[in-house]
């Protein structure tokens, strides 16, 4: 399974201070990587867990079992 989530952190500092940091993670397995752009090659599902959050607070992310490119 890989997990697609937003670091809002980093899309208000992008926001404040013009830099471009990386505001997504594609996370499958252990590992994960921080870019600006997902492409989702299959089938995916949006799913919204506010009771539940998952790696430190995040309520809202994509689940995907197809391949996931990730650029920036």
């Amino acid at each position: 399974m890989t997990l697609i989530f937003v670091l809002r952190h980093n899309v208000e500092r992008n926001c404040k201070t013009g830099e471009r940091l990386p505001v997504l993670v594609v996370r499958r397995d252990r590992e994960a990587t921080e870019g600006t752009e997902a492409e989702i090659l299959g089938p995916s599902r949006l799913v919204y867990q506010p009771d539940n959050p998952i790696y430190g607070g995040v309520t809202l992310w994509i689940e995907t079992e197809a391949e996931v490119k990730l650029h920036g």
